[in-house]
């Protein structure tokens, strides 16, 4: 992922939020980040018993090409026995509105020491698999193409698709492994959902030029250390001035006015003044000590930029977000 430039400088933001989410912060990075090898281990596997029984809506092993076998019988956990399978991280999943882990433990058939595992959480909904993709995107990753929302590391791949929050880890760093991985990920396209379950809606109001897609995020709560901000998206731009602009669908103008208003308060209560605002929406351009936040609300989208170092291109971003919603929406009255 391209290293954000301003990434180092010590904002507000940080200076308000670091003691109370310094612990916050520890325990995430502890339960996201690391893999327990333990958990891959196919000696330390469940006795098949105690294990949930495999929901055959959700087939891994028709995933597995020509040369790879599964080595364990497939496992399904649900939200009162997600802990038995990643004890530590379950909270990230239900939180975010999971319903069943579908894995499988397979390997080489020439081979089995050579071995991986399929964890496919069903989220329920594409918002909700989004949103742990993106909360836990590895910082040295690689995008890859097999679909939308997709990257690999040196011993695994993760997709979002549709519903489906996808891993799939290797035991070990392998150039076999790495290959034998991607082709299990282009058959799980195939089997769960193509790219059209793929798209998330938001895009399309986010311009183009200069996005940063691999920055994509969905964050569910306390965006930017406010709390009144929740399913808000944000994304990085390398064009107008290295900001990170966030917006937001509610359902309806009322929803949407109230955070943008309580979104406001909070700026305002940390030190921040208004100095303006973009014209065709209500809301308002803040000075924060040196940076510009702007905050607008039109119908049911409420939008903005964060964190800008320079106003001016900030403002067009904003224009430009207004723009495209503005157009978005009348093509879709005519």
């Amino acid at each position: 992922m391209p290293k954000k430039k301003t990434k180092g400088r010590e904002t507000i933001f940080a200076a308000l939020t670091l003691v109370a989410l310094a612990g916050i912060v520890s325990a995430i990075v502890v339960k996201q980040f690391h893999y327990d090898q333990s958990r891959f281990d196919p000696a330390s596997a469940l006795p098949e018993e105690q294990a949930g029984a495999a929901d055959s809506s959700v087939n891994l092993k028709a995933a597995l090409p020509q040369g790879l076998q599964a080595i364990s019988p497939p496992e399904q956990f649900s939200r009162d026995d997600l802990y038995v399978k990643i004890n530590g991280k379950a909270p990230v999943y239900l939180d975010a509105g999971f319903e069943q882990l579908h894995s499988l433990r397979f390997a080489a058939e020439d081979a089995q020491e050579k071995w991986m595992e399929i964890f496919v959480y069903d989220m329920a909904k594409p918002r909700n698999a989004f949103s742990v993709y993106s909360i836990q995107r590895r910082a040295e990753s690689e995008l890859i193409g097999v679909t939308e929302f997709a990257y690999k590391t040196s011993n695994a791949v993760f997709m979002a698709l549709g519903p489906y929050y996808i891993e799939l880890v290797a035991a070990e760093e392998s150039n076999r492994l790495q290959q034998a991985m991607m082709n299990v990920a282009k058959n799980l396209v195939d089997k769960l959902g193509g790219e059209d379950t793929q798209q998330i809606e938001i895009f399309k109001y986010l311009p183009a030029d200069g996005r940063m897609d691999q920055t994509l995020n969905l964050h569910l709560s306390n965006t930017f250390g406010s709390q009144a901000l929740k399913n808000i998206f944000t994304v990085e731009y390398e064009t107008f001035g290295e900001v990170q602009a966030f917006i937001a669908k509610k359902d309806n103008p009322d929803a949407a006015e109230e955070m943008a208003q309580a979104y406001q308060t909070f700026l305002t209560d940390n030190g921040a003044e208004k100095v303006g605002q973009i014209e065709g929406c209500d809301g308002g351009i803040y000075d924060f000590y040196g940076t510009t936040e702007i905050v607008c609300y039109k119908d049911e989208f409420l939008f903005g930029v964060h964190e800008a170092f320079e106003r001016d291109p900030a403002e067009k971003l904003a224009k430009q977000i207004l723009a495209n919603i503005q157009e978005v929406t009348d093509s879709a009255s005519k």
